[in-house]
C-alpha cells in the first residue's frame, strides 16, 4: 500500500479477488469503464518516439501498471505538456481520464 506522508492511502495492490485495471479495460469493454470510470495506474515508463524531421507534434509511449499487470500506450498529444512540464515521469500515479483499448499487431495497448 502506498500512502502520502499524513498516512492516507493513496494506492493499494490489488488482491486476488480483485479484477485489476489492466486487464478488465482489454476483457470487459465497455463494462470497464463503468467498473473504473477513472483507473489509477502507475506509470513504469515515459518514451519519447523519434519522428521525422519537421514532423510535429513530438509522440510518448507510455507503460502503465495497476500493480499486477501492465501494458503500453500512446500519450494523446494534447497531453504532451504533462510530460515536458515534469509532471508525468516514471513511476507517477495517474488518473486515466480518457482511454481506448486497441490491438496494433496482435498486442493491446490503450
Amino acid at each position: 500500500m502506498l500512502s502520502d506522508s499524513k498516512g492516507h492511502n493513496l494506492f493499494s495492490l490489488p488482491t486476488d479477488d480483485d479484477d485489476p485495471n489492466c486487464r478488465a479495460i482489454f476483457n470487459e469493454g465497455d463494462n470497464a469503464h463503468a467498473k473504473y470510470p477513472v483507473p489509477v495506474l502507475q506509470c513504469l515508463q515515459v518514451k519519447a518516439l523519434p519522428s521525422p524531421p519537421g514532423q510535429q507534434p513530438e509522440r510518448f509511449r507510455i507503460v502503465v501498471s495497476d500493480g499486477r499487470h501492465f501494458t503500453y500506450g500512446m500519450l494523446a498529444t494534447q497531453s504532451n505538456h504533462v510530460v515536458r512540464d515534469g509532471r508525468l515521469t516514471r513511476n507517477s500515479l495517474v488518473r486515466i481520464k480518457s482511454y481506448q483499448a486497441n490491438a496494433v499487431k496482435g498486442k493491446k495497448s490503450v
